[in-house]
């Protein structure tokens, strides 16, 4: 096989990559719940819009709308139980570590909180003739579109992030037949006024404190408005063609309209994660009111115009084509039900992937805060798992495609927030156990927090497993130096990333202690969420020198050694690294042939768990591959066949990942096909609790997360594309069923942009867009070959059988 690379004159960016694929989802009835609502954002205010006709309640969300308050929860014991914890682990009284860790927690992180409702009462016929509901998700607009006797009405809705508000245009095919009540309300402390302009002005506020462990009778606390929590100030203002506006109750009753746009803005008080936002926060009218009046006076034609453009800038960079039919008759909800009926529907499969950037670009913009676990909605003041940042897989999956599915910059709040725990974990890392650098745990909020957040031992022993997982912070740290590779920006090695890795492997190189046998390990030590039961008996989570640990250590060090050797800095600090990265245990293989989990070769107290921590150097990590560690690799295969194919949602997108990284396409795809599970979207209905996808096509863990469309994203990037080895590994884990189609705008690292396209399940042409100048090398199956590459000039790349 023969690698030929040519030189090509143009490759000048499409205006629209994405044109003529029907990249929509579309239904012909209102959704049943607000789980299969359409998903609008702008990354600061985002919407789920149901469409109903009757009566229409849009739940409306600001990303910096949180309950609670910066609170010290680090825990001054944990220093004292510390050595304890250790003793009975390495005297084997796993079951007792696991009850003095209890002593070594903090409180629970807050909640995510709904910020209002929208709410409409229509009266537009009772007779439903005709209805039709979409998302394109080229221009991220929303349409419903139906029929009854009085004629055909129209809604499009859209967030803009240039002009940072949420547009509505209601029309009527027949004029003056445009007749109904809209109003704000919310499930906060809240109330309700409308200016003599007919402004309709609700203010609110977060609880101060929204926590079921602490208080199980009564979990919200309300401090006064002037008082500690979070305020906020949501306004609507109504511009209508015609017919008349008028107040009625606590409702805008327009009447005999055609044509109305609805402008909604709002603002918080939120001035930082280490303010407090009721006693030191922003006036949220500073925000709302210009937002509005900007909004109002530009008008809706040129916002929506603007608003796409700015989106398409975003979404454009990739396209996705299998080549496969769009079925344009049918549902997008009837669709994923076919799915497994017959052959996977290739169309389904390219839509979720770009759904997934969608997602991304709505749920992740710069100056704005991360993806927590449903995105940036909610519709409960006290969500599943509080709706914060798990991290110990979630927040980091979430992000997972930001760099290779060409949205790089958006990764921007990750770097913004780990900077923020890194001040935090500074505290964390002193107070609880006494060591420099700074470290994280499990759970996080928008205040930052770092400490193991088990609300003081009320989950009892079983919390042990989730909460006390201090190398939270050097996990996050990797998509630092990832971005890094992805981009080639050594301003920001030096000036963000570098210094908050040191910082994390700065608290490792004190959390690190000898083992009896001699080697430093990390002690107590938990592969998250998952127990082990010991040979005597033991059913316990706390031991030392988890798999993942030391994994991430060795990752998170071997990292900072090659960026002070980039940027000739610390040169001592990376000889410390150098000499402690050697006295790491070493990966073990268990007497079934898998990889271990744990130092010992302990049993799953759940052998088909969701989490797959100890794989971490396979993915994300590095350190493990077929091409450079042919037994490892074994090993992981034997795990990932161990814990099955069954999982929840996001856990189905890390095996993807997995599979891919293990040049295994056609299991990769094996998973995708679970991926594509109907879930019922009412939570009344049986089938709700199970995971899969919604008919909206977002992720079920049950109930609704995220991070499973992220994941999905990175593991078809991963079949299509790798570049974690230094290589540039084009169609690395190809499916069988997807034997032909073209790829374009997937980032590799060493700051390449490349184009693929394949036919007959082999490749046929590949361009490769460099922006520095350099030496790429390239692989193709077995075949690899170095081309020299030069800033902004593409080089075409085919292979041919002899």
């Amino acid at each position: 096989m023969i690698l030929t690379a040519i030189l090509i004159s143009d490759c000048s960016p499409k205006e629209d990559i994405n044109k003529g694929k029907e990249l929509k989802l579309w239904y012909n009835q209102p959704a049943q719940s607000w789980n299969d609502a359409l998903p609008l954002a702008n990354g600061r205010l985002a919407a789920m819009v149901k469409g109903d006709v009757s009566r229409e309640i849009i739940t409306l969300n600001e990303e910096t709308l949180w309950s609670g308050y910066p609170e010290d929860c680090n825990n001054a014991e944990a220093k004292v139980y510390l050595p304890k914890v250790r003793e009975a682990i390495f005297n084997g009284e796993y079951e007792k570590a696991d009850e003095l860790c209890l002593h070594m927690q903090g409180c629970k992180c807050s909640p995510y909180a709904p910020m209002a409702n929208l709410v409409f009462d229509y009266q537009t016929g009772d007779s439903l003739i005709d209805y039709y509901r979409e998302l394109d998700i080229t221009r991220a607009v929303a349409h419903i579109r139906y029929e009854t006797e009085k004629g055909e009405f129209t809604r499009e809705v859209f967030i803009s992030h240039p002009d940072q508000v949420i547009l509505i245009k209601l029309t009527s095919k027949n004029p003056g037949q445009l007749t109904f009540k809209v109003g704000l309300s919310s499930l906060l402390k809240h109330h309700l006024q409308i200016d003599p302009d007919l402004t309709m002005i609700l203010k609110g506020k977060c609880p101060k404190i929204a926590n079921v462990l602490r208080f199980p009778e009564d979990p919200v606390h309300y401090d006064d408005m002037d008082g500690e929590g979070m305020n906020f100030d949501a306004r609507l203002k109504v511009d209508a063609r015609d017919g008349e506006v008028s107040v009625q109750d606590s409702f805008l009753y327009i009447s005999n309209s055609t044509e109305v746009d609805l402008y909604f803005s709002a603002g918080t008080s939120f001035n930082g994660f280490d303010k407090s936002p009721g006693l030191e926060g922003k006036n949220p009218e500073t925000i709302s009111i210009p937002y509005l009046n900007s909004a109002v006076q530009k008008g809706y034609e040129k916002i929506k115009k603007d608003h796409i453009n700015d989106y398409a800038s975003f979404f454009n960079r990739v396209s996705f084509d299998l080549n496969a039919p769009s079925p344009a008759d049918i549902p997008t909800d009837e669709l994923l039900k076919r799915y497994k009926t017959a052959s996977p529907i290739l169309h389904l499969e390219e839509l979720l992937f770009q759904y997934g950037r969608y997602l991304f670009i709505s749920c992740s913009r710069e100056g704005g805060v991360p993806i927590h676990l449903q995105g940036k909605w909610s519709n409960s003041v006290l969500p599943p798992w509080n709706d914060n940042y798990t991290t110990n897989i979630n927040l980091q999956m979430s992000y997972w495609p930001g760099n290779p599915a060409n949205l790089a910059e958006l990764n921007q709040p990750l770097f913004h927030q780990i900077k923020n725990m890194s001040i935090n974990g500074k505290k964390t890392a002193s107070i609880n156990y006494g060591c420099r650098g700074w470290c994280a745990h499990h759970n996080s909020d928008i205040w930052a927090q770092t400490y193991p957040a088990g609300e003081y031992g009320k989950f009892g022993t079983k919390s042990v497993k989730w909460m006390h997982f201090p190398l939270a912070g050097a996990w996050l740290c990797q998509h630092l130096f990832d971005h890094y590779l992805f981009t080639g920006d050594e301003a920001f090695l030096l000036n963000e990333a570098y210094p908050l890795m040191k910082g994390a492997a700065i608290f490792l190189l004190d959390w690190l202690i000898e083992s009896p046998e001699g080697l430093l390990v990390t002690c107590p030590s938990v592969s998250p969420e998952l127990s082990f039961v010991t040979h005597d008996g033991q059913a316990a989570s706390a031991d030392f020198a988890s798999t993942v640990d030391i994994a991430i250590t060795r990752e998170l060090f071997n990292n900072c050694i090659k960026s002070a050797e980039i940027l000739g800095i610390d040169l001592s600090f990376k000889d410390t690294l150098e000499t402690m990265v050697h006295q790491l245990p070493a990966y073990k293989t268990g007497d079934r042939g898998q990889l271990q989990e744990w130092y010992h070769d302990w049993k799953e107290a759940e052998v088909t768990h969701r989490h797959l921590s100890h794989l971490y150097g396979l993915h994300p990590g590095n350190q493990i591959s077929p091409l450079t560690t042919p037994e490892l690799a074994k090993a992981c295969k034997k795990s990932l066949e161990i814990r099955g194919d069954k999982a929840v949602g996001w856990s189905l997108a890390w095996k993807v990942c997995m599979w891919a990284r293990l040049l295994d396409g056609n299991r990769a795809h094996k998973l995708i096909e679970n991926v594509f599970t109907y879930v019922e979207p009412d939570e009344t209905k049986e089938g709700y609790r199970k995971p899969g996808t919604y008919p909206n096509l977002l992720g079920s863990c049950p109930p609704l997360i995220l991070d499973s469309n992220f994941g999905y994203v990175a593991g078809v990037t991963e079949m299509l594309l790798q570049s974690h080895l230094g290589e540039v590994h084009l169609l690395p884990a190809l499916p069988d069923i997807w034997t032909e189609g073209q790829v374009s705008g997937l980032c590799a690292r060493g700051a390449y942009v490349v184009d693929i396209a394949w036919g007959n399940g082999e490749l046929t042409e590949a361009v490769i867009h460099s922006e520095k100048t350099g030496t790429c090398t390239i692989r193709y199956k077995d075949a690899v070959k170095k081309i020299n590459l030069q800033e902004g000039v593409p080089y075409m790349v085919s292979f041919e059988d002899f």
